[in-house]
């Protein structure tokens, strides 16, 4: 969702239609984020479904149409240089999303000048409370600082 555009349609009889959809900053824990590296995984046999794959957990030959829709599902795929903000938040010992998706994709963030920033967990594996491991102190701490800068960000420039 970061990535896409979500600009509104001023001819749209629905008001809400009429607004840009367009997040403001994101704050992604262990997010696949390039489908076609995922190796395979529950995680990666989940987003198979969710995309209608009736290949799970293989490699989709460059082409198919397995391969054009994860290819259109990536984020990492639409990155512009009008992309939100990005925070990524990645254990080093997630074994379902390889921590390799975020740094990909601060990379690509950081290559159209988009802010970006990598929080890795060290011994943490994959879920929202990075099992195993060390959670930094200050981590909510980071997260909130980062939504007051690039939110408030925002705001002033309307």
């Amino acid at each position: 969702m970061g990535t896409l555009e979500g600009s509104g349609n001023g001819a749209d009889p629905d008001p809400v239609n009429r607004h840009s959809a367009r997040l403001q900053c994101i704050v992604a824990r262990a997010a696949p984020l390039d489908l076609l590296q995922m190796a395979p995984t529950n995680i990666s046999d989940a987003l198979a479904l969710f995309l209608g794959l009736r290949i799970v957990s293989q490699t989709q030959a460059e082409g198919s149409q397995g391969y054009r829709k994860a290819w259109m599902a990536s984020p990492i795929n639409h990155v512009t240089a009008d992309a939100a903000p990005f925070l990524l938040i990645h254990g080093d010992a997630d074994q379902a999303v390889p921590l390799k998706q975020s740094e990909m994709m601060e990379e690509a963030l950081h290559k159209v000048n988009v802010p970006a920033k990598l929080i890795r967990i060290p011994k943490g594996g994959h879920g929202p409370a990075f099992p195993g491991g060390q959670i930094p102190d200050d981590l909510n701490a980071e997260i909130v600082k980062w939504l007051d800068t690039h939110l408030q960000k925002h705001a002033s420039s309307r």
